[in-house]
């Protein structure tokens, strides 16, 4: 294997010593959450423990892996780590966290009410998150119901079959029977592959399914644009239907983890369904050095996105900006 070993080196609070001795894996990854607001540095080194001994023998690991692995931290040790192996935990699940990221950004404006001040880069990074989201969620699904489909392939029906590759029987005109791609609803699609995954239903009356649709709609309203008039960028433009249409898909991809049998007895999509579902922040991005990773939650600041999308200097006075906004002008 010619991947390029990186190490890690980074400082420890010793208050967190006897960390592994909680043998919840739950209870762990819930305090690691508080960790992270206080101590990053400190979390860092757990949160990195916690993934070599999953990766280790790609299983959960035991109180004494995990403990062996602190010492040897403590003691002045380094661990190297081959990138092939982290980007093994993220390949399952990379679409929601490519769609973090905006999330996280559209949040960060969101949170210093920076939406009138800079119209463009919110409208830039709100249509990047519903777009996102929407694709991070109709892309896993197909993706999960195609790992399925290989494993069960011998005991499905050809019904089942058909409709998961998205083909239907025709006769052709020379009187042959053939195959031929067609196009599902959308909505029909993802109730059918959540039933074959989990044989289990999506509730249409719950909340999860209403923000689902609004998500849907949404997405249809800033993507399919074309003889419809003008668009409606209220219904794009809503600070409240991202969040909860991305909640509500981290919610489903999470049910699938715990309600698939064959996702289900394998500990790295409990790990998943923790990290990647329960978290709105990324668990693995690209590192500031550049050449290697970044392992562990992570944020952004105000000032980081506003550099990058708005770096220029304004060409209006706050008089002529205000009434080109607010009066209309």
């Amino acid at each position: 294997m010619n991947e390029e070993c990186h190490v890690i080196v980074e400082n420890f609070n010793l208050e967190y010593k006897d960390f592994f001795n909680e043998p919840d894996c739950e209870k762990r990854w819930n305090l690691l959450i508080k960790i992270y607001s206080e101590d990053i540095e400190s979390f860092r080194v757990l949160f990195n423990i916690e993934v070599m001994g999953l990766i280790d023998k790609w299983q959960e690991p035991s109180t004494e892996e995990l403990n062996k692995l602190l010492k040897h931290r403590m003691d002045g040790g380094v661990i190297a780590i081959r990138i092939g192996n982290l980007f093994r935990i993220l390949t399952p699940i990379w679409p929601l966290e490519m769609a973090k990221i905006d999330l996280m950004m559209f949040n960060v404006l969101k949170l210093n009410d920076m939406w009138k001040k800079y119209i463009l880069t919110s409208l830039k990074i709100t249509a990047s998150a519903l777009v996102q989201t929407w694709w991070a969620f109709e892309t896993l699904l197909n993706d999960f119901a195609g790992i399925i489909y290989d494993q069960r392939k011998s005991k499905i029906s050809q019904i089942e079959a058909l409709f998961l590759e998205e083909k239907n029987v025709f006769l052709n005109k020379k009187g042959d029977i053939e195959e031929r791609e067609f196009y599902q609803p959308i909505e029909s699609r993802i109730q059918f592959i959540y039933n074959f995954l989990t044989n289990d239903n999506i509730d249409r009356s719950s909340k999860d399914w209403n923000n689902i649709i609004k998500l849907k709609n949404a997405r249809d309203a800033y993507v399919h644009r074309i003889g419809k008039g003008e668009t409606n960028f209220s219904q794009i433009v809503n600070i409240d239907l991202i969040p909860k249409g991305f909640k509500s898909v981290q919610k489903i991809i999470s049910n699938i983890f715990k309600k698939t049998p064959e996702f289900a007895e394998r500990f790295v999509y409990k790990f998943l369904s923790f990290w990647s579902c329960e978290n709105e922040l990324p668990f693995l991005w690209d590192a500031r050095c550049g050449n290697s990773v970044y392992l562990g939650l992570t944020d952004v600041k105000v000032e980081s996105i506003i550099g990058l999308y708005a770096s220029n200097p304004r060409s209006f006075s706050v008089d002529d900006y205000n009434d080109l906004i607010v009066k209309g002008k």
